[in-house]
């Protein structure tokens, strides 16, 4: 998956993905200078250092439709 689609179910901004990718800190495969990419191995690890970091923690599931999930992000958007 590309950074834009890791940026969007993470919920952070495609400029963070890449900067987290250009420090070393988020693992990706490269295919060239410029073409980054994840894997969703690479994704759960990233979510797996998140947790362990303290930076994300563990929330309820809740089932929605996808316009609801995305009706969600858009607000936290505006609000956050």
């Amino acid at each position: 998956m590309s950074p834009k689609e890791v940026a969007v179910r993470l919920g952070i901004s495609e400029r963070s993905v890449r900067e987290k990718v250009y420090q070393g800190v988020w693992p990706h495969l490269r295919f060239d200078k410029r073409t980054v990419r994840f894997s969703q191995e690479n994704l759960d690890e990233i979510i797996s250092m998140a947790y362990r970091s303290g930076s994300l923690t563990p929330q309820p599931a809740v089932e929605m439709d996808e316009g609801a999930a995305l009706a969600m992000l858009l607000q936290s958007r505006k609000t956050g």
